[in-house]
């Protein structure tokens, strides 16, 4: 019976860690490096504290009763959120110039072989070497204007 009660202490111990937690600072230092640690730098003026959200799990919430307010509060915050992230996803990352070239030749080489050599074999991805069938080819070809579109700007 001792050792249950030790071992319920021991694990009460460690599962009361998180309450314990120290909080994380974000700072940028004068080569523009961002940093983060549990101790601000003293000679850093724009240090900010990091707030860490854990989401609670489906168990958890479905359990607790649902306040309006808070309610109305978290679904403003979260649809906030989402069109934050549909707008960053919106954005197309810049491309390279060296890269968005090669990229805007090797389409442009593909979609000559495509169109001139009906008879030009071509590996599949099972590994087997064949001509294209018309659907194939055709379907190629939208894939080689949709990149010469993208790159050849």
């Amino acid at each position: 019976m001792r050792a249950f009660m030790y071992l319920f202490a021991v694990l009460f111990l460690f599962t009361s860690q998180a309450s314990f937690a120290d909080k994380i600072y974000r700072w940028t230092d004068a080569e523009g490096q961002v940093h983060f640690g549990s101790h601000p730098p003293a000679q850093s003026k724009q240090t900010e504290e990091v707030v860490i959200r854990v989401q609670p799990s489906s168990s958890t919430a479905a359990s607790k009763t649902n306040d309006s307010a808070d309610t109305n509060a978290e679904t403003n915050a979260k649809n906030e959120e989402k069109q934050a992230q549909v707008q960053n996803e919106n954005t197309e990352p810049a491309i390279d110039p060296e890269i968005a070239a090669r990229n805007c030749r090797v389409a442009k080489e593909q979609k000559q072989l495509l169109s001139e050599n009906f008879n030009r074999r071509f590996q599949q991805p099972d590994g087997e070497v064949r001509p294209l069938t018309d659907a194939e080819r055709t379907s190629r070809l939208k894939q080689m204007d949709a990149a010469i579109k993208q790159y050849c700007k």
